[in-house]
Parts: C-alpha cells; sequence; structure tokens
C-alpha cells in the first residue's frame, strides 16, 4: 500500500513540475503576433535571475523572441528556450551582461533553423555556456538540415568542434566569434560560405573546402588570424571577382596551401571568390 501512494505520489510531484515548466516564469509578457501565435519579453519579469520561456501561452504557440526583449535583464543568468521559437528579433538580449548559460530545449538542428535577425538577437552573443536538450554543446554535430541560418552560434565561446553534414548553405556570421573554435568538417555538398562565417575563429588553423563549394564570400575569414592551411578538394577553375554575380575574373591557383590562407584573408577584403561552374 506505501508503494502504490509513494508511486502516486511522484507520478503528481512529476505531472505538477511538468505543468509549472510549461507555463513558463510569472511576470513575462506575451504579445499575439498573428492568429494562434505569441512574441514574448520580459514584461515584469525584468529583474529575475532564471528565466523559463514556455512553448505555448493561452493554448497558443510562443515562436517569437521580441525586439529588445529581454533588454534591461541585469540579472538575468540562465535562460531557457523551448523548441517552438522560430525567430528572435534584434536586441532580444542586448546588454545582458550577467547572462551564463542559455537552456534550449530542442536538437540542434532546431537552433540552426531560427531566424536571427542580428548579432544581438543570438543570446551567446553575451552568455557563456549553451546547452542543447541539457547537453554542454563543445562539440557539436549539425544534421538534418539544408541550411545553418545567419548569426546562428555567433559568439558561441563554448564551441571546439563542429561536424557538418547534409548542410548546402551556410549564413552570414554563423560562426562568428566562436574563439575557441579549432576543428570544423564542411560536409560534401555545401555550395555557399557567407559573409564573415569565421570571422574571429582565431584557433581555426587549417580547413578543407569541398569541391562542391561555389561562392566563397570575401569576408568569410575575416580575422581568422590562426588560419594557416586552406585545402580544396577541387583547386581548379577558381577566379576572383568584383561582385557576386560576375561569372568571369582573374584566375586564382589554389594549389598551395600556404598561399590559399593568404588568399582567403587578404585578398577577400576586396573581392569576392567562385568557382567556375563551365568552361563557357
Amino acid at each position: 500500500m506505501k508503494k502504490i501512494l509513494f508511486l502516486v505520489l511522484a507520478i503528481c510531484a512529476l505531472a505538477f513540475m511538468l505543468v509549472s515548466c510549461d507555463k513558463g516564469t510569472e511576470g513575462l509578457e506575451f504579445i499575439e503576433i498573428n492568429d494562434g501565435e505569441y512574441g514574448v519579453k520580459c514584461g515584469e519579469a525584468v529583474n529575475e535571475g532564471e528565466i523559463v520561456i514556455p512553448s505555448k501561452h493561452d493554448g497558443k504557440i510562443v515562436t517569437t523572441i521580441l525586439s529588445s526583449g529581454f533588454l534591461k535583464c541585469e540579472k538575468l543568468t540562465s535562460i531557457t528556450i523551448p523548441k517552438s521559437i522560430k525567430k528572435i528579433e534584434k536586441g532580444a538580449f542586448y546588454g545582458c551582461d550577467s547572462l551564463e548559460s542559455v537552456y534550449y530545449k530542442g536538437k540542434i538542428k532546431g537552433w540552426c533553423n531560427i531566424e536571427f535577425e542580428h548579432s544581438t538577437s543570438n543570446p551567446m552573443s553575451v552568455a557563456k555556456n549553451f546547452y542543447s536538450k541539457n547537453t554542454l554543446a563543445n562539440e557539436i554535430k549539425i544534421s538534418g538540415t539544408d541550411k545553418i541560418n545567419a548569426y546562428a552560434f555567433f559568439g558561441f565561446e563554448c564551441l571546439n568542434k563542429v561536424t557538418i553534414k547534409d548542410v548546402t548553405a551556410i549564413g552570414d556570421s554563423a560562426f562568428a566569434g566562436c574563439s575557441s573554435l579549432s576543428s570544423i568538417t564542411l560536409p560534401s555538398g555545401l555550395t555557399s560560405i557567407g559573409k564573415l562565417v569565421f570571422s574571429g575563429c582565431v584557433k581555426l588553423n587549417s580547413l578543407t573546402i569541398p569541391s562542391s563549394v561555389t561562392i566563397i564570400h570575401p569576408l568569410a575569414f575575416y580575422e581568422c588570424t590562426g588560419l594557416k592551411s586552406v585545402a580544396f578538394e577541387d583547386n581548379e577553375n577558381w577566379f576572383l571577382a568584383k561582385k557576386e554575380t560576375d561569372t568571369k575574373g582573374d584566375k586564382v591557383v589554389v594549389t598551395d596551401p600556404a598561399q590559399n590562407a593568404k588568399a582567403l584573408v587578404k585578398s577577400h577584403a576586396e573581392f569576392w571568390k567562385h568557382r567556375v561552374i563551365s568552361n563557357g
């Protein structure tokens, strides 16, 4: 009888915890952004140290963290973000200098697909530790998505190793400011590397560019001061162009790894770099 009573009490306690978690932190402000969806901001929870954003409010899904939503949360040390979030607007976490940890309830591929309007949209622009499903993200594998959105991993100082599969495009500043990132594996099938993608990745010292890549933005490796060698799987038909839409330009030889690194870091300040698809 005691065992049954204990089990019932345990189930009730667990149910209460789940319901409480789903409600999120008291005092948060919710604004309906369209039919069936809410945006969230700190509201009266401005002085809370730990904030949990719920996935639903009044039966409607919470999809957006609103512009400057947590701007004045100077005491905020941790925030929990549900996998229902699809967009984080500009300045959402600007000035949250006490923020230590970000807990994302979804998988890494879900985080890759969030629309970040600006670098200040990403809580990791100020925070130190990122957890996906309660696991610290210092080594991650990205798969199951065809794109990594702009600013997705901006400021992830905890990140030191990344393995990417399936992805065909990496958005602007996706890994900018990942100052501990020393190893990244780019997938076959990747076609474009955006602006400032690896900017400030000072510990990244070598990289292999898959043969599928056709476009590398001129500032993709800006301030990658540790970059010493870049190997191109396809070392032919590369040229420099003054703008992205150009189809012809000055041919570039990419067979020398040392020269490749110099070209990526220095020449990119003035030119786009493309791989010619046809001989025409």
